[in-house]
Formats: C-alpha cells, structure tokens, sequence
C-alpha cells in the first residue's frame, strides 16, 4: 500500500485523481527568499494533530498512516514491515 501528501492532494486517492485529470501541483510560487519561483507545495493547515513536529515530519506520519490503513496488515504483519519515505524537502 501507499500514502501520499502532494500539492494536489493528501491522500492516493486524490493524487490519483488528480494525474487523470492531467493537473499538476506545480505555480508561481510567491514566497520571499526563494530562489526559484515556480514549484509545487503542499496547503497549509491539517496536520496540527501530529503535535509539534515540522511539516515533513507530520506529511510523513500522514502517509504512513494511510499506508498502514490500507494495507489491512494484522499486527504481526505490522512488526515485520517497512517503511520507505520519499522528500523533495530541499
């Protein structure tokens, strides 16, 4: 199974959607002091139930979260699973 949290949504389903809608996450980005100014970034707000943890970190346990949901892994499955973890935090 798969997570995901991405500019066009925060779950499979929605990137799913998404990539046959042919849309893309990716804008004139308007923030100060970058360096680029085109890009793709996740909304704001949604994850505050992660605790005080930084935005990487909370889209990283939002995925697993998902991932684990839908994988219907019975406990001793979980114990022997993996986790692989993709950023493009930069």
């Amino acid at each position: 199974m798969m997570g995901a949290v991405t500019a066009v949504g925060r779950c499979v389903d929605e990137l799913r959607y998404a990539a046959f809608q042919g849309r893309s996450g990716i804008h004139r980005l308007n923030g100060e002091g970058c360096a680029d100014h085109i890009g793709a970034e996740v909304a704001s707000g949604g994850f505050e139930q992660y605790g005080p943890v930084d935005r990487s970190t909370a889209f990283a346990i939002h995925a697993a979260e998902e991932a684990i949901s839908g994988a219907e892994l019975a406990e001793e499955q979980l114990r022997e699973a993996a986790t692989f973890i993709g950023s493009s935090k930069g």
